[in-house]
């Protein structure tokens, strides 16, 4: 990952931890089959939750400007959701 970084060149890492908010299927509930600490940890380090303390933290948006993109996140994916639901 250093050398990603720093020479901006192709790599290969593995990656041992990484969250997974809707389970195996978006139909499945992952209630079923991980343990109440591992779905606190996929909580606690959710990546867009991540994401967005560090945008805070590194001042590159106001608490205001990353509300308004959220909201107008989810507003765009309700408008494309029934365009798509529309177009079937």
């Amino acid at each position: 990952i250093e050398i990603c970084r720093t020479r901006h060149i192709p790599v290969i890492f593995h990656v041992q931890e990484v969250t997974q908010p809707q389970g195996h299927s978006a139909s499945g509930s992952h209630e079923r089959y991980k343990t109440k600490e591992r779905l606190q940890w996929e909580l606690d380090f959710d990546c867009v939750k991540k994401f967005k303390e560090w945008i805070l933290a590194t001042k590159l948006a106001t608490p205001e400007e990353v509300d308004e993109i959220e909201k107008q996140a989810k507003e765009t994916v309700k408008t494309e959701r029934r365009a798509a639901w529309e177009a079937y």
